[in-house]
This record gives C-alpha cells, structure tokens and sequence, in this order.
C-alpha cells in the first residue's frame, strides 16, 4: 500500500480588480476500491463567501465556490493525502476507443479551451489565464 501526498496550486493575476463568478473545481481523485482518501485540504484567496461540496453522477469529488467583491489576484491551493493499493492491471479495464489509439494522441485530444495549441496533460500552466502548479510526493 502506497500513501501519496498532492499538492496543487492555481493562481489568476489581472491587472485591475475583477468580479469572480462561481468556480466550479474538481480537484480530489474519487475513492474507488484501490484507493481511498486520507486527507482533503482546500485553501482559496481571497475567501470565498459560500463554499460547497458535491459529487457529480459518476461519484467524482466538486467543489464550487462563490465569491463576492472584487480583487486582482485569485489563489486555489488543493492538497490531499491517498491511501493507493496495487491491484492486478485487468485488460477489460481499457475502454475500446484506447486500445488502438497511441497515449500521445490521447494527450494531444485534451487542449486548453483558450490556448489550442497548449496540451493539459503535458503542461498544467496557461499563461494568458493563469499559472498553475503541482507537485507528487511518494
């Protein structure tokens, strides 16, 4: 059994203040039979005025936060600590469309929305938005 520790930071900086609308993260893996979570820590800044938590229709863990004022700098520090178990790879666990497509193209498929040309999975910064950070420790 392996214990991983995560920690992962989101910064927006603007150069006047601005209003924030809801921000809707998904930030923590759900729990499945191979891995459980430990510890969730979520810290925003500025604070927000109402904080929830949720589950979407497949179980994964939501966070959406409302915020009211103004400020030029927006901050989301996640951390979590997960218990992962090894368990014995299942080739069925592969969905189909994988199977026959290289990891790479996978990869190239996810896109940030306002950098096409800036892969998700490779890079997890995106200067026009923001700077964006994370980090693994086994």
């Amino acid at each position: 059994m392996r214990i991983l520790s995560v920690r992962h930071i989101t910064t927006y900086r603007y150069k006047q203040p601005v209003g924030y609308g809801e921000h809707r993260m998904m930030l923590w893996p759900r729990e499945d039979h191979d891995q459980r979570l430990l510890e969730v820590e979520l810290e925003i800044t500025p604070k927000p005025t109402f904080l929830r938590r949720s589950r979407d229709v497949f179980g994964n863990p939501i966070a959406s936060a409302h915020f009211s004022g103004r400020a030029k700098t927006l901050r989301f520090e996640s951390r979590f600590r997960l218990e992962h178990s090894s368990t014995e790879f299942v080739d069925a666990d592969i969905e189909g469309f994988a199977r026959g497509t290289p990891p790479s193209t996978l990869l190239r498929a996810n896109v940030c929305a306002w950098c096409p040309g800036l892969t998700i999975f490779k890079s997890l910064s995106c200067k026009s938005i923001a700077q964006s950070t994370a980090s693994i420790m086994i």
